[in-house]
């Protein structure tokens, strides 16, 4: 049966991951300790650590980070949960130039442990046109 305030809690994680000025250690606090598993964009990250190690490379490497919610759903439970979007994203260079705008697909997985949600799955990815093998940087849901 789907949770009305576990679905709102998951919506403001998701708020905190999303914004161009998120802190790492915030949004890390809401990984799983013991499960985390990504499949990025470019990367397949393992664990915790590895996830903290890819958002301050990405951090480092990236000046400036748009993005914005194009449509998202989430359902949820007491204790699991999942988040599906569209987001758009804009990746800045140091003089403002653009360096990659798409928008992606994202799905999240949580889970609910010891009254906290963590997140235990993260894919996100962009579409190829399978008949060009073109990625369709401006798909939508």
């Amino acid at each position: 049966m789907r949770n009305p305030e576990s679905e709102a809690e998951i919506l403001r994680i998701e708020k905190l991951f999303n914004r161009p000025d998120f802190d790492i250690g915030e949004c890390l606090d809401y990984c799983d300790p013991k499960d985390f598993v990504s499949f990025d964009f470019l990367y397949n990250i393992v664990g915790k650590e590895a996830h903290r190690k890819h958002l301050e490379s990405m951090r480092s490497n990236i000046p400036k980070l748009d993005c914005e919610f194009l449509r998202m759903e989430i359902s949820a439970g007491d204790d699991h949960g999942f988040a599906n979007y569209i987001l758009h994203v804009t990746l800045y260079n140091d003089d403002d130039s653009i360096m990659y705008e798409s928008n992606m697909r994202v799905t999240i997985c949580y889970r609910k442990s010891d009254g906290k949600w963590y997140q235990v799955a993260q894919h996100a990815s962009v579409p190829i046109d399978l008949q060009t093998g073109v990625p369709d940087l401006k798909s939508v849901w």
